[in-house]
Parts: C-alpha cells; sequence; structure tokens
C-alpha cells in the first residue's frame, strides 16, 4: 500500500474483529481450509456497506467462489494489480476481477514486510520468505498451480533487512522461513546462510531430502541456527510414489531416507516429517508401516495427514473426473486432518479408525520418550565432537 494510507492488520484466529470500526476498505486472504470463514467475515462487512476484495490461494484457484462474498477478487500474485486497484478504487470504478494468473512478481522488487502492523504478544513463531517454487510438482500441492515451477528469490540484502526488521520488533522469536524447499539453489543457500550467521538466530525451515547430500550445506544450515526442517516425505509407498509426481523424484529417494534422517539429526537438526495418508494404494496396511517407519527412523517430530484434494492441485482434477469428491457444505473440512473424497481400497470407516490408532501408538508417551532419548544421545554426541 502507498505509505500515506493508514493501515490496521487483523488475525481472525488471534484477534478479535470490530465490524463497525471505521474502514473505507476492508481486504482479505485466506488459504481453501478458511475460506468458509472469511467469507462470513466478508458478507458481515458488505452488510455494513464496506467495500471488500479477497486475494490469497483459494480466491486464485476458485475466484468465482470469492466473487459471491467480495466486491473485487484478486487472481494470481497482486504485486501486478494492487495498485491498478487503488488507483480504480480512489476513482470510484473498481474492477469485480483483477486478474495476475500466470504472472510471476519479481521477488527482488518485494519491499519488506509491515511486521510493525503485527501485534508480536500473539505470535511464537514469526515467517520470513526467501524463495518461491519448487521444482517437484507433487499431484496433492497447489504449489506449482500458485507459484510456477521456476524457482523465485529475493537477494541476501533483501533477506538481511527483514530479518533486522523482524529483530527490532520481535528480538528474541523463533523464525520460520515459509519457501516450500528452501535450500534448491545451492550457491544461494550457501551465501544467504553464511551472512545470517551472524544474528544468532533460532529458526527452522522446509526441504526437501537432498540436503544430506551436502556436508557444506548441513553445516551451514546447523551454523546459522537451523534447527528443524520440516521434510515432505509424504509416503512409503512405492506404488504411491510413483503418482505423485512426473519425475518420480521422490521414488528414487525412498531407499535411503532412514541413512539420510540419521544423517540431517546427527548435525543436531531435527526432522519434522510430513506424511499423507489416504493416497489410492494405501490399504489397511498402510497405518503399521507408517508406525514402524517413523519409530525405526527415530523422526523426532512428524505430522500425519489426510490427503487432501485442494482446489486447483491436479488431484482434485482428477477425482472429480473420478466422481469421488465427497460435497463441499463448509471448505473447513479441507483441513488435511477429514477425508473428502471416496478411498480406493478402504471403507471411510476403517481408515479413521486406523488413524485414530496411529495417533494413538506415535503419541503415547512411550513412544515419545524413545525418539527424545534418542535425539538427545545425539545432541550430546555433537557437543563431544
Amino acid at each position: 500500500m502507498p505509505s500515506h494510507y493508514e493501515i490496521k492488520y487483523l488475525d481472525d484466529g488471534k484477534e478479535h474483529i470490530n465490524y463497525a470500526g471505521e474502514y473505507d476498505l476492508v481486504a482479505i486472504t485466506a488459504l481453501t481450509p478458511k475460506a468458509s470463514r472469511a467469507f462470513e467475515i466478508a458478507d458481515e462487512f458488505r452488510k455494513r456497506g464496506k467495500y471488500v476484495v479477497m486475494g490469497g490461494p483459494h480466491a486464485s484457484v476458485l475466484p468465482e467462489d470469492a466473487a459471491r462474498h467480495a466486491d473485487s477478487v484478486f487472481v494470481g500474485e497482486a504485486q501486478f494489480s494492487w495498485n491498478d486497484f487503488i488507483e480504480d478504487f480512489m476513482q470510484g470504478h473498481p474492477k469485480p476481477v483483477y486478474n495476475g494468473a500466470g504472472r510471476y512478481a519479481a521477488m527482488t522488487e518485494s519491499p519488506v514486510p509491515r511486521y510493525d502492523l503485527l501485534n508480536m504478544e500473539n505470535y511464537k513463531i514469526i515467517p520470513v520468505e526467501t524463495t518461491r517454487g519448487c521444482p517437484h510438482d507433487c499431484e496433492f500441492c497447489s504449489s506449482t498451480k500458485l507459484w510456477g515451477r521456476s524457482y523465485r528469490r529475493k537477494n541476501v540484502a533483501q533477506v538481511i533487512r527483514e530479518i533486522e526488521e523482524v529483530k527490532r520488533y520481535a528480538n528474541n522469536k523463533f523464525l520460520f522461513f515459509v519457501d516450500d524447499n528452501m535450500f534448491v539453489q545451492r550457491e544461494f543457500s550457501y551465501e544467504l546462510l553464511k551472512a545470517i550467521r551472524k544474528y544468532k538466530l533460532r529458526w527452522f525451515a522446509q526441504s526437501d531430502i537432498s540436503v544430506s547430500d551436502d556436508d557444506k550445506l548441513l553445516d551451514l544450515i546447523y551454523q546459522a541456527g537451523c534447527r528443524e526442517l520440516l521434510i515432505g516425505f509424504e509416503t512409503i509407498s512405492p506404488d504411491n510414489l510413483k503418482t505423485l509426481d512426473s519425475s518420480q523424484w521422490k521414488l528414487k529417494q525412498l531407499a535411503r531416507y532412514p541413512s539420510a534422517i540419521e544423517k540431517i539429526q546427527a548435525e543436531g537438526i531435527s526432522i519434522y516429517g510430513s506424511f499423507i495418508l489416504g493416497l489410492d494404494h494405501d490399504d489397511e496396511s498402510v497405518f503399521q508401516r507408517t508406525r514402524d517407519f517413523i519409530i525405526n527412523t527415530n523422526l523426532l517430530g512428524f505430522q500425519i495427514l489426510v490427503m487432501t484434494p485442494i482446489p486447483g492441485t491436479r488431484v482434485h482434477e482428477r477425482l472429480k473426473k473420478e466422481n469421488r469428491l465427497y460435497p463441499v457444505k463448509d471448505w473447513g473440512t479441507y483441513s488435511t486432518y477429514q477425508l473428502n473424497y471416496e478411498l480406493k481400497k478402504m471403507s471411510r470407516d476403517t481408515f479413521e479408525k486406523g488413524m485414530l490408532w496411529l495417533f494413538r501408538e506415535l503419541y503415547s508417551e512411550e513412544a515419545f520418550n524413545k525418539r527424545k532419548m534418542h535425539y538427545l544421545k545425539l545432541i550430546r554426541n555433537l557437543k563431544k565432537s
């Protein structure tokens, strides 16, 4: 926004919305699981005569859905169209749709985010973005649809300015580098990690398992303050991995997962493994196999998600063509913890009972203590070396 406008930022998950506030313009962004709630907010403001615009991932892939609740809808990255919209709005003739689909902003032109607008007391973790895009075009992931397959990044100086801005308002917060796959471009990663070492940060990021191939990179990641990496293993089924991405990159990594996990965690970087259940080749054995993999590899952290056909993904289009999607009553059911389609090899009841069994097994005190003691042993060995 141009600097002479007064802006108030509200996080509906953290703060009360004052619908009677004197706002000239209300702009709302939402992921699909929060879309129905975003529509409620938009409808309430419009009842009060406020002009409402909507953008973000859900509006970008289903603009017709957002248009039922907003006066203007933004498709794609708004960097191309926001200033045009503000000019149109001030002149009294804003357009119903501002379409930037297929156009991708140069991240080197991105301004420093307005961290001063956040109520920092509400957050233990502060997000920082350095790149956009991911080379792995997974069927279930909307990243490629939203950001494209090309890999875009800010320059190191930009990232440093953002870190300094975060520290200005929240000096001791944990940072989350929100990039889908942070370390794809190695030379840039080396440069960035060396630059942020001096700030003595504590942070986590998302990556793929290939970081285990690069001893120099692993060392720099730890030295720069990373203490956890989220890695999407997705599934340990070869049949499922064959269908996830066209290059079958993750299938090729499957056999070395245990050794790679051990190597990364031995560097003092815990792994938060992400797994998706409910893929087409999953049967009742998937719960036991996933449990055994997590326990045997001593993953310190993990998330077990239900495969969710987010609109805009290839899997959503495929399941729609196969007439397997359940009717949508509320986008809140797309939370990644609820089933939204007909499974191929299990009943819904069998799947839900299997998920509950898996959670009980993995989140038991005994299972957690085993993982914790293994990781503490790795840390003690790290300090000795």
